[in-house]
Order: C-alpha cells, then structure tokens, then sequence
C-alpha cells in the first residue's frame, strides 16, 4: 500500500530540519517502542544493521537498510521484515520551499505479511503519517514561540537539587572560564526542560545564544569535571 500526504508550513526547511531528521527524539516523541540494533561489519566497508522491537507485544525483526540524506531536502529509510506482520516498509521525508515556509511530504510504502499484516497494516501506516504530521506542527509552533517544547508529549522538567547545583556552580566559576557562560549553563539545568538538557549540543547552544562556539564548547567540558554534566556522543550512521 501507498500512502502520501502533503503540509504547508510557516517556516522554512532549514529550520524544520534540525528537529524532523533528529529520528531517535522523532521516535520518542511519537512514542516508537525502543529498538535493539546489532551491527555486522561488511568487507566493503559499512555495517548490515540488524534491528529489533516488540509492538503491541509483537516482536518484530528487520534489516534497516542505510538512511539516504540530501540536507536539507529529504530522507528515507528502507526496512526489509524477517518477523512480524510486514514484509516490507519504506518511509520518506521530502522539504520543498514554498514561500517563506515549505512543503513537507510524508510517503510510507507498506508490504503486509500473512492476515494480521493485510488486517493491520493500512490502520499502522495511516497512523504512522498522521502522527508524524502533528509532530511537525509541533515543531513548527515550537520554531515560531507558540509552545515551549518541541515535545509536547515529552515535555517536563524534573526537579533539581538547588544546593548541590548552586555548590558545583561555585567550583565551575571558580575556573578559567567566561564566568557569564558558566552561570547561563547552570540556569539552563535548572530551569531547561528535561528533553534539551539530556540531549545538549554545546555547538547548537551557542547558536540559540549567539554566543561563541569555542567558549560554550570550552565551559561545558569543565561543566563535566566538576559534575554538572555527563559527556556522551551519539554515532552518527555506522552504515
């Protein structure tokens, strides 16, 4: 079956970008079960990527073929099924300019499996379409100030410990750093939501804040000496 649906938004693709090709929040957000990957290296170069997830207590198993990227203008992916009600998905992602905004085309191409999958699947595709569309509303209301998060199902803030904070903010002042930088990442913990906080990008901080790139990089690397944060790195396309 074939599904394609088309959007008009009020910002432009650049902008809208960022936050549709982040996949991994996308998922969250649409609230995807969590995937196991497993990645075989290939001879070539590259890696097979086998991936698997129970939905709705069904496990599913696939090959995820590589991600296929033009920034800023489409993506797709291609999923070929070994278990589960489908033989076959492939969705793609196409940011056309229109005005001072764009168009977004959402395209899924789905090949059921046995009864359950004929039975199940144009109910999963539609879904999978619809709710991928409202995200991008979101993001866009997010882009133009409207709401506060672009996760609005995700969106909260968990308490902060204000003493142990304000105690490790002294030690991160007390270093040779812009001291207006070490205060403005102490704020952000304290009263960013949690869904930015986990997922801090110090180059894209800096950018949100006009700040210097190299300074922000700089104050949040002591920001983990002294435990204000964890460095971690995400892999982009092992494939």
């Amino acid at each position: 079956m074939h599904i394609e649906v088309a959007e008009r938004f009020r910002v432009p693709a650049e902008r809208l970008w960022p936050l549709l090709a982040n996949t991994d929040s996308l998922n969250r957000e649409l609230g995807l079960p969590h995937v196991e990957y497993a990645f075989t290296p290939l001879p070539q170069g590259g890696s097979a990527v086998r991936a698997k997830a129970r939905m709705g207590g069904v496990l599913m198993e696939w090959d995820e073929h590589p991600f296929e990227w033009i920034w800023p203008r489409q993506y797709a992916v291609r999923r070929v099924f070994h278990r589960g009600p489908m033989k076959e998905f492939h969705a793609a992602f196409r940011f056309d300019p229109d005005g001072d905004g764009c168009r977004v085309t959402v395209t899924v191409d789905l090949e059921p499996a046995g009864l359950v999958g004929k039975l199940l699947g144009p109910t999963f595709a539609k879904r999978s379409v619809a709710q991928t569309l409202q995200a991008v509303r979101n993001f866009e209301r997010y882009i133009l100030g409207e709401i506060p998060s672009p996760y609005p199902n995700r969106f909260g803030r968990g308490a902060v410990d204000q003493a142990e904070l304000s105690g490790r903010l002294r030690q991160l002042i007390a270093l040779p750093l812009d001291q207006g930088l070490a205060y403005r990442i102490g704020k952000f913990v304290a009263e960013e939501v949690d869904e930015r906080v986990c997922d801090l990008r110090p180059f894209d901080l800096a950018d949100d804040w006009g700040a210097d790139r190299v300074a922000v990089l700089k104050t949040c690397l002591y920001a983990t000496r002294v435990g204000i944060l964890d460095l971690r790195w995400h892999v982009i396309c092992p494939s």
